[in-house]
C-alpha cells in the first residue's frame, strides 16, 4: 500500500518531517539513529503527540517512513519533488504546507548539520517561494512559524531582527533559540 505523502500546517516536527532530512541529508545508519534518539530525548516537545508517545514509536515511524520512501519509487520522487519545490526558484508562489515543510526542514538542519545556523539573503528566502517581493502575509506567515518552531533570525553579528525591516541583500542567519 502506497502512502501518499501529505503535507500540513502544523508546526510539530513528524517521522515524515525527520525521514526526509535524513533521506536528503545522506545520514549515515549510526548518524540517523543518532538524530532520532536526540530528538525524542531532547526536543520531545517539537515532535507530533501521536507519533512520540514512546521512544519505540517514534523511531519506527521514522525508520518505516524512510524504508516506504526508498522502496517507494513514487513517494521517492514525490518527496525529491516536494523538496526541489521548496529549494529552487519559482514563478509560482509555493503553498503554506510546502513553505512550513521548508522551515521544519531548517530546523533540521539548525540541529544537525553540524553549524548550528543556516544563512541566506532575503532576497533568495522570497524567490524560494515564488515571491518577487515581501508581502505583509508572508512575513506573518513566516515569523509565526519560526516562533513556533524556535528559530531566531538574526543579521550578522547576533543582532536580532524582523524580517519586516530588512533590507532584501541582507544575509540572513537562522538559529535555534
Amino acid at each position: 500500500m502506497v502512502k501518499k505523502v501529505i503535507l500540513n500546517n502544523d508546526t510539530h516536527i513528524s517521522a515524515f518531517d525527520v525521514a526526509a532530512y535524513l533521506i536528503n541529508s545522506n545520514s549515515t545508519p549510526q548518524k540517523s539513529s543518532e538524530i532520532i534518539k536526540d530528538l525524542f530525548s531532547n526536543h520531545l516537545e517539537d515532535l507530533v503527540p501521536e507519533e512520540s508517545e514512546n521512544f519505540q514509536t517514534f523511531s519506527k515511524a521514522v525508520s518505516h517512513t524512510m524504508v516506504i520512501n526508498l522502496i517507494d519509487e513514487n513517494t521517492l520522487k514525490e518527496l525529491n519533488a516536494i523538496t526541489d519545490e521548496v529549494s529552487g526558484n519559482h514563478t509560482d508562489i509555493i503553498e503554506e504546507p510546502a513553505q512550513l515543510f521548508f522551515f521544519k526542514q531548517m530546523k533540521l538542519q539548525i540541529l544537525y548539520s553540524g553549524t548550528g545556523y543556516v544563512r541566506m539573503k532575503l532576497r533568495s528566502l522570497l524567490a524560494k517561494f515564488g515571491y518577487k517581493r515581501r508581502t505583509a502575509e508572508f512575513v506573518s506567515s513566516v515569523q509565526e512559524w519560526l516562533s513556533q518552531l524556535e528559530i531566531s533570525v538574526c543579521l550578522k553579528g547576533y543582532a536580532e531582527c524582523s524580517l519586516a525591516e530588512m533590507a532584501l541583500d541582507d544575509m540572513i542567519i537562522f538559529r535555534n533559540r
